[in-house]
């Protein structure tokens, strides 16, 4: 590598003893600006520098040894860049003002000397790149760890380096040829080699990507294997590394017209950056074609294996949904003997059914290869998220539950509970559904139900009317009592057992209050409710039994002299008493 670096440096020198000489030229040169001239000179000096720092490198990398000559031959070899790139430099500049109508004759000869003796230079370099990037590949892999990283660093700066070789060999073949001197030869070498190294690390991307994948298999199996983690970032670099040097070749094929929309796209593929080079037709054509011959491929080779999991799946669900009505049937039978509440029941049924269809789901997801435990233990990471997240619903839940353990009600069954009053006509684990009497559906939270008094209307089998009706002090209370055990005893819905009972309750303020407190099945007490009060009232008008209303005397003193008028409430409302003008003093007395 050394020689040819020398070899390279002994032209670039030749070159700069010609510049050198030309520097009076562009300082007195008629056609040229001074400004381009200030230009021109410091891309001069900038070389002429660059070779003087070339030359000291020289002698101190054939003086050092060991790390510290490795570390010199880098700089030695960064420099030699900083020098192709300047008199590339210097060429672009030249054109330019030769386009801006500037007469750059002497520039443009000495420019052309430099890139002349460049080109048998970087054939050499690139030859020289190329034998150290093949011995590194057919070296045997090192087995020591920190020889390995080294190994895959050396080998990705060799392969950076020769395609930086190559980039700068094209550009200064571009600029003999826009100086009118012939490069075909370069050009055709150009052509030659390029594609070889883009086989190569197309080659390598698609070998590293298997390895990738296969490597990350071995670390689901065991992934605290530190020399598997520690292999997989070595090919991760392996595989980076060509990528990012397979689109730069890429772009120079693209530049001496050889169809680079393969590599482009495997780049695209592999990367993920989605850059101009999808805008180009190629590109599109390279990757449809991919995907259709993967898709292709893959349905040749793997469609009747899922016809029949697919079969297979249709199969496993379809018999649990089967198995799932049966065990539905079984259980509700099973459970009829045993004393528990509709809704307790509806829970246990649908429970049973809706598991034996689930064990069938996942079933079928496992003919499909879907792994089960992995799914499972996901879902209780998800039901603990959830969870934090509906704690309300929770709730609710967890009432549900209690109302099903202690039963205070089931379905059918007239509650008064949640500040609501109606039918329950269904119950879930998280609500229950109330139909009021004015037929509304209400839906209640259970937790709203649990946390407050829950009055069940209908939960026992009879019921008690407490009724209350009044005589006046006048009536006969005995022939009053009669006419209500009469009326009891008459009406069919009335149960003989318990007794119903008729009792003197309280002396009102305008009338004697009997209690009437018939004993009826749940189902009629509205009906004998009203029945019973219909039919008191229409006996104690017959029987000539007053029902009063609350009565009020009111006594009016006119003057001292005489006597209180007494009026009843009647009498007050058809003749009013001006009390501004009279100014009576009013005394109320209650009869």
């Amino acid at each position: 590598m050394k020689a040819a670096l020398v070899r390279l440096m002994a032209g670039i020198w030749t070159v700069g003893l010609l510049t050198i000489v030309s520097t009076g030229v562009i300082a007195q040169s008629d056609t040229a600006s001074q400004a381009t001239s200030d230009e021109l000179s410091t891309l001069h000096n900038r070389i002429e520098g660059n070779i003087a720092d070339a030359k000291k490198l020289e002698k101190l990398v054939d003086e050092a040894k060991g790390d510290i000559r490795t570390m010199l031959e880098h700089r030695f070899e960064d420099k030699q860049f900083q020098i192709v790139d300047n008199v590339n430099a210097l060429s672009v500049k030249i054109v330019e003002q030769e386009a801006a109508g500037n007469d750059m004759a002497q520039m443009r000869k000495i420019a052309t000397d430099y890139l002349q003796r460049l080109m048998p230079a970087f054939r050499r370099q690139v030859e020289q790149q190329n034998k150290i990037m093949i011995d590194l590949i057919s070296a045997k892999p090192p087995e020591d760890l920190r020889a390995t990283i080294s190994s895959e660093i050396a080998m990705n700066k060799a392969v950076t380096d020769l395609v930086g070789w190559y980039s700068a060999y094209h550009d200064s073949s571009m600029h003999l040829q826009t100086f009118g001197i012939d490069a075909a030869t370069d050009k055709e070498y150009l052509t030659t080699k390029l594609p070889r190294l883009a086989e190569l690390l197309a080659d390598t991307i698609t070998l590293t990507t298997e390895e990738i994948a296969d490597t990350r298999l071995l670390l689901t199996l065991m992934p605290e294997d530190a020399d598997f983690k520690t292999r997989l970032k070595l090919i991760d670099l392996r595989r980076d590394g060509a990528v990012a040097n397979l689109s730069a070749v890429a772009d120079l094929l693209e530049k001496l017209d050889i169809d680079s929309a393969d590599y482009t796209s495997l780049v695209l593929r592999v990367s993920g950056d989605v850059s101009t080079g999808l805008l180009e037709t190629g590109v599109w054509a390279s990757l449809l074609q991919q995907w259709g011959e993967n898709t292709w491929n893959w349905t040749t080779e793997n469609s009747l294996d899922w016809i029949l999991k697919l079969i297979i799946l249709f199969i496993v669900l379809y018999a649990a949904r089967a198995l799932s009505r049966v065990t539905r049937r079984v259980v509700e039978q099973g459970i009829e003997r045993v004393n528990l509440s509709q809704l307790l029941r509806r829970m246990i049924v649908a429970t049973a059914a809706n598991g034996v269809f689930v064990i069938g789901v996942l079933i079928a997801l496992s003919q499909l290869g879907i792994s089960v435990g992995p799914l499972l233990a996901g879902l209780g990471i998800a039901g603990i998220i959830i969870g934090f997240a509906l704690q309300d619903t929770l709730s609710n839940f967890a009432s549900g539950m209690m109302i099903l353990i202690y039963r205070p009600y089931d379905v059918g069954d007239l509650i008064d509970a949640g500040g609501e009053f109606g039918t329950v006509t269904d119950m879930n684990l998280v609500s229950t559904v109330i139909l009021t009497i004015d037929n509304q559906k209400l839906v209640l939270p259970n937790n709203l139900i649990w946390g407050g008094i829950i009055r069940n209307i209908t939960a026992e089998k009879t019921r008690r009317v407490d009724m209350t009706f009044g005589i006046s002090y006048d009536d006969d209370i005995p022939k009053a009592e009669r006419i209500l055990e009469d009326i009891l005893a008459t009406n069919e819905k009335v149960l003989e057992e318990p007794e119903p009972d008729v009792k003197l309750h309280t002396l009102g303020e305008s009338s004697v209050d009997f209690v009437v407190r018939p004993w009826v099945r749940t189902d009629d007490y509205w009906n004998v409710y009203w029945d019973v009060t219909r039919e008191v009232k229409m006996r104690f008008d017959a029987e000539g039994i007053s029902i009063p209303f609350p009565q009020r005397d009111v006594h009016i003193y006119r003057a001292d002299t005489e006597a209180p008028r007494t009026v009843s409430r009647r009498d007050v409302a058809s003749n009013p008493v001006d009390s501004k003008s009279h100014g009576p003093d009013i005394e109320e007395a209650e009869s």
